[in-house]
């Protein structure tokens, strides 16, 4: 599988939108793998996408998970709503180009 580099965002009430830097996919029959890191730290991405919509649990190094629930445009484009506990908000992820390179996944 092909690592997908990508860029991306969420947002929260108060903290406004966060950028997620970093950030990779690949994807394979649907199931998603990823990484990045955001302002709260590095992170793994995984769950899975589908012609319409999209499943996603970003899982925090000795912290939280974060469900990200939503669709995808067919073009690499994928958005939706984040949540966790009570708290929630908008987020998007777009595919930009596709390395060919293997990446260091982070030890989390």
């Amino acid at each position: 599988m092909t690592w997908m580099n990508c860029e991306g965002w969420w947002e929260q009430p108060g903290f406004g939108r966060q950028t997620m830097s970093d950030l990779r996919l690949r994807y394979d029959n649907g199931l998603v793998q990823g990484l990045g890191r955001d302002v709260v730290g590095a992170f793994q991405i995984h769950g899975f996408v589908n012609a319409t919509t999209t499943s996603l649990i970003k899982r925090y190094k000795d912290a939280h998970e974060v469900a990200y629930y939503g669709s995808c445009d067919g073009e690499g484009t994928f958005f939706g709503h984040w949540s966790i506990f009570r708290l929630g908000g908008k987020w998007l992820i777009k595919i930009r180009s596709a390395d060919g390179q293997s990446s260091e996944i982070y030890n989390i």
